[in-house]
């Protein structure tokens, strides 16, 4: 096989590899924007539970 040859089809296997590489990134980052979000959910809760002992701290104080 000739270089001019095996250098179109070097580049169609790297432009090949770079759009499978883009259209994995673009689907995780579908997943991540569906995936739920439990961190705020967590500061939530643990917000309310200091707002709980601070409330009970004032009662017994």
């Amino acid at each position: 096989m000739s270089d001019p040859i095996r250098t179109l089809l070097q580049e169609q296997a790297d432009r090949d590899a770079s759009e499978a590489e883009v259209a994995y990134t673009i689907e995780r980052v579908a997943e991540m924007d569906a995936a739920p979000d439990h961190g705020l959910r967590w500061w939530a809760f643990v917000g309310i539970a200091a707002l709980i002992g601070v409330i009970a701290f004032a009662a017994l104080a």
